[in-house]
């Protein structure tokens, strides 16, 4: 199976940006860590050809295209941001209004800076106290959003932890495809969607649009034979459906405010936690 990518056209001048192009889809082939040869050549001058992908690997670049726009982001089309690829990136307050992207490096932001997006390959994302973004987006890496931290679009990871600290907020979704969703006195506007991450929704959290563990794999869990973990702790709201499509081990607190729930047997528990 074959996904091509296609850039614009470039004259000789722009072999930098191409070659930096180059890297950028050769460093997510390596993160899909798929056991395919060849899997990532040049095509037609300023364009990438991902060859003898598996059904699961195509969805993965699809994915991180679509939701991490990492091909615009290095020079397929027009760039949406300046992109490092060996270094990480720190935004300060003083920057304003700014699209920044890497591939290898995190990103720091420091307490309340102002930016739009924020995208890395491999690294983690940190948003600052009382920060405000527009989206985040990494494939290996954590992204943590502080006291008091905004986001008014996604939050999107594939490996890794993405974590919500005291007041923060997030007025899209969260969604990732392995790794721990923590949210811990926060609000999540746009639901919670992933495939095989624990998931953690603690104080009083308030969870809109509900919870969504999907099945991309046909009944096959997509971290082997590990079973997701669901914690739904005391004090927090979980409006709309949490809906499961595969084996899960769902806690939900007596003190806890739930919707409906299809494809898991919620176990009520007591206390400040489930039993281990």
């Amino acid at each position: 199976m074959t996904v091509a990518i296609q850039a614009a056209s470039e004259s000789p001048s722009h072999e930098p940006s191409r070659t930096r192009r180059i890297a950028t889809y050769r460093r997510v082939n390596d993160v899909l860590n798929e056991p395919h040869a060849g899997a990532v050549e040049r095509g037609s001058p300023g364009g990438c050809v991902f060859r003898d992908l598996t059904e699961n690997s195509m969805i993965k670049i699809l994915r991180l295209c679509a939701l991490i726009a990492l091909a615009s982001a290095a020079g397929c089309g027009k760039p949406e941001a300046p992109i490092a690829v060996e270094e990480s990136t720190h935004v300060t307050a003083a920057q304003q209004n700014g699209d920044f992207a890497t591939v290898n490096g995190a990103i720091s932001i420091d307490d309340n800076a102002k930016l739009g997006t924020a995208k890395t390959v491999n690294g983690d994302i940190y948003l600052g106290l009382h920060a405000t973004a527009g989206s985040l987006a990494t494939v290996n890496g954590g992204i943590t959003i502080d006291k008091g931290g905004l986001v008014s679009g996604e939050i999107t990871s594939v490996n890794g932890t993405i974590s919500l600290l005291d007041g923060s907020e997030v007025s899209g979704s969260l969604t990732n495809v392995n790794g721990r969703i923590i949210v811990t006195n926060a609000h999540v506007s746009g639901g919670i969607t992933t495939i095989g991450g624990d998931v953690n929704v603690m104080g009083t959290s308030r969870i809109d649009t509900g919870i969504w563990m999907k099945n991309l794999n046909l009944g096959v869990l997509p971290a082997g034979d590990r079973i997701p973990r669901v914690v739904i702790g005391p004090g927090a709201v979980i409006h709309g459906e949490m809906r499961f499509e595969h084996k899960v081990k769902l806690f939900v607190s007596d003190k806890a405010t739930i919707g409906a729930v299809n494809g898991a047997e919620p176990v009520r528990f007591s206390g400040d936690a489930p039993p281990p």
